[in-house]
């Protein structure tokens, strides 16, 4: 959790998560507060300067817990993300 309010900066590259049942969120970010309040969440994802990264930055992963044996399944886009990567161009060209 970055506080806003008190100048944290994250910067994120090659992000995996392994698909499941639960929810997550990569960054978020909240208003701190003193110790022992709850912080005000204001919200998840990429945000400059608090959260930097990209979609295209976190990667969906198969496999078991060791490095070694996970495989990249896909990589991340909201679904109004109008960039097209270079394979999106070429499903939608032979689908026509």
């Amino acid at each position: 959790m970055m506080n806003e309010n008190y100048g944290d900066e994250a910067v994120l590259h090659n992000i995996r998560v392994k698909p499941g049942a639960e929810n997550y969120t990569e960054c978020s970010y909240s208003r701190g507060v003193q110790k022992g309040d709850k912080p005000l969440i204001l919200g998840n994802g990429p945000k400059k300067p608090v959260c930097k990264y990209s979609m295209d930055q976190i990667h969906l992963v198969e496999g078991g817990a060791q490095q070694q044996q996970q495989q990249t399944v896909g990589t991340v886009r909201p679904a109004n993300d109008a960039k097209e990567s270079k394979n999106d161009k070429d499903v939608s060209q032979q689908n026509k």
